[in-house]
């Protein structure tokens, strides 16, 4: 059994403190537009009530954040089930560029013009780990959004980072910083996105779907040599979304609803051993367990790793047919 590479993000935490912000909107059709960079956000050419889905997505500049919005966009064009407002979230402005433009050809490739869907990608350079800035730059995005009426309303807390790597009792040759630099990320602040999210979003009257997605790893149940730090900030992580899950469960017994869904519901899915950054992070790290390195070494050698692509996909399939028990962990492979 291996770790799987599944976390998007950087391999090591810089500081950074910038919030940089960016609009670009798509329309799924012979019509493109770039709207200009501003903290709030509109869909140009329509009102608020024309909006459908809010999606944030951390750790969206690469991997299997970038590969989330690209399968969202994927199945938005061939559903035409309404306008999205898609937040990407990275330290890295430049890349989110990437996804952006990326999203747009996408959808300018689009033969079908009969229903057009409208994507608007808001890019945010935010670095999660710094708790002092971290707040405010959440405040300043979630307000103004928390004036639309979306119907779906879906969080995926990707971000993250695989370091430090290296024996337990080796943590103290180390440096604190970074101990806490990576608690900080992987921890402290998945939480703190997840919590204001839920409480931005808990009584929008015309939502019908509010999800959120921690996005976890095998390391969260099964121990692997050298990788503490990460394990067990994806333990953490996964038993938080567990207990948000039963929160928001016993929150909503007793309401009345047209349907049996659930209005919440939180998901912890391990995207399985995925051929990214963070993979090769581990391929060419001296201080990972050697049997773990090999795996990667040979697993990347002979391209034998997962599709992000393909596990994105898998994923909002899974969110899409709403079948999962909330609060539960999901592996690639058990879908």
């Amino acid at each position: 059994m291996v770790v799987d590479g599944c976390l998007e993000g950087r391999a090591s935490v810089e500081e950074c403190s910038v919030f940089v912000a960016s609009s670009v909107v798509v329309a799924c059709g012979p019509e493109v537009a770039r709207g200009p960079s501003h903290p709030s956000f509109r869909y140009s050419g329509s009102d608020d009530s024309a909006m459908n889905s809010l999606i944030v997505i951390t750790g969206a500049s690469r991997g299997i954040g970038r590969s989330i919005a690209l399968s969202i966009a994927d199945v938005s064009l061939q559903k035409s089930d309404g306008d999205i407002h898609m937040i990407l979230i990275s330290r890295s402005a430049e890349k989110l560029d990437e996804t952006a433009k990326l999203l747009e050809e996408k959808c300018c490739g689009n033969k079908d013009d009969s229903e057009t869907t409208r994507i608007t990608t808001s890019c945010h350079g935010v670095d999660l780990s710094n708790l002092d800035t971290l707040p405010n730059e959440l405040e300043h995005l979630f307000n103004p959004l928390m004036q639309s009426k979306y119907k779906h309303c879906w969080l995926f807390n990707n971000a993250g980072s695989v370091e430090p790597i290296g024996a337990t009792p080796s943590l103290a040759d180390g440096s604190m910083d970074e101990l806490r630099n990576a608690i900080d990320l992987n921890i402290t602040s998945s939480m703190w996105l997840s919590s204001v999210f839920t409480k931005s979003f808990t009584s929008p009257l015309d939502a019908t779907s509010i999800r959120i997605v921690n996005i976890s790893s095998l390391c969260a149940i099964e121990p692997f040599p050298t990788m503490a730090v990460y394990c067990a900030g994806k333990a953490a992580r996964d038993m938080f979304h567990a207990v948000l899950a039963k929160e928001l469960s016993e929150s909503e017994k007793g309401q009345d609803r047209e349907d049996e869904k659930k209005l919440f519901k939180v998901i912890s899915y391990a995207p399985g051993a995925c051929d990214t950054e963070m993979t090769d992070v581990l391929a060419n790290c001296s201080s990972l367990d050697s049997g773990l390195h090999d795996y990667f070494s040979s697993a990347k050698a002979e391209k034998a790793l997962i599709d992000p692509t393909d596990s994105a996909r898998k994923l909002v399939e899974l969110l899409l047919k709403d079948e999962y028990v909330s609060g539960l962990h999901v592996d690639y492979w058990d879908i």
